[in-house]
């Protein structure tokens, strides 16, 4: 009897470390990426949620090749640092894609810092946020104050673009109209792409 009473033992913790990975696996589904240098493992999961993130000047948040029908949630403030360069500084490719922003998510590119001088500035400004994707849903993103050109959807096929919102108007003191060659919304070689919903 004493023997089979530790064998029940044993069973019961084989059962219980099978229960405990189970629930680990279960909170392991998506990675909450807080630092650029964690993409290389943020991309081996199918969600990625990214928070107050705060990107170094002259570097890509590159979400390029993801795994195919990946979900990418931006929740709270993105930032960048500042460099004169040609960007992107978002970038996103892959295939079946669901690319969102929970409500008061900014992308704030901080723009005035690109914008001195207007149409006679010389400054390198980077573009914002490019994405070439397949079947896939685009929706909620907000841009504050992009540095040039904002949103690009270019070789895309079968994607829902919807609620972007492009927002400009604030030169940081208070005054409109300093942006210079900030253009909203872009497609260029698509099929089947529509935006809607939108404000610019």
């Amino acid at each position: 009897s004493q023997h089979q009473k530790s064998t029940n033992h044993g069973t019961t913790g084989l059962a219980l470390g099978c229960l405990l990975f189970v629930v680990a696996s279960a909170t392991a589904q998506y990675f909450e990426l807080k630092n650029v240098n964690q993409l290389a493992e943020a991309k081996k999961f199918q969600k990625i949620v990214i928070r107050n993130l705060q990107v170094p000047a002259g570097v890509t948040l590159d979400l390029s090749n993801l795994r195919e029908g990946t979900t990418v949630e931006f929740a709270g403030r993105i930032t960048f640092g500042y460099k004169e360069w040609k960007g992107p500084l978002v970038k996103v490719t892959g295939k079946r894609l669901n690319i969102m922003a929970y409500d008061y998510a900014r992308f704030d590119g901080d723009g005035e810092r690109w914008w001195k001088g207007g149409r006679l500035s010389k400054l390198v400004k980077p573009r914002f946020f490019e994405a070439i994707v397949d079947d896939s849903t685009i929706t909620g993103l907000y841009f504050k104050n992009t540095p040039a050109h904002c949103f690009v959807c270019n070789w895309c096929h079968n994607v829902a673009i919807s609620r972007l919102t492009v927002d400009n108007k604030d030169a940081g003191d208070g005054r409109a109209g300093k942006a210079f060659n900030t253009d909203g919304i872009g497609l260029g070689y698509v099929k089947n792409v529509t935006v809607r919903d939108s404000y610019i």
